[in-house]
């Protein structure tokens, strides 16, 4: 029994460990847009940080 749990929460651990990365990557797109945008001194459309 103990053991069938500890599986389960070793799956759901990497499941967040997953999800957070992909944020971290999704953010660290959205500055790098943030960066180019500032440079060329365009103001973003409301979609462009939303593409995939």
């Amino acid at each position: 029994m103990q053991n069938t749990l500890a599986i389960a929460r070793q799956k759901a651990e990497e499941k967040r460990a997953e999800a957070e990365a992909n944020r971290e990557e999704k953010l660290s797109k959205v500055l790098e847009i943030g960066k180019v945008m500032k440079i060329f001194g365009r103001n973003p459309s409301k979609r462009s940080f939303f593409k995939p």
